[in-house]
């Protein structure tokens, strides 16, 4: 699994540092990213929003 993610970040960060210089059907490719970063950000937090959420509620501050 942590290969897999360092190889996405890397192919972020690669696709993000050619973007400036390439902009030809990049729009495609940023959306793609961006769904696939959001499914992401939906599946973290589907699976473990409880407990987020019950680690926030009980935080406490002094």
């Amino acid at each position: 699994m942590t290969q897999l993610l360092t190889r996405l970040w890397i192919h972020l960060a690669a696709s993000l540092h050619r973007l400036p210089f390439n902009d030809r059907g990049s729009a495609s490719d940023n959306v793609i990213w961006i769904a696939f970063l959001a499914g992401i950000g939906l599946t973290v937090t589907g699976i473990f929003g409880p407990r987020i959420l019950a680690a926030a509620q009980s935080v406490v501050f002094k």
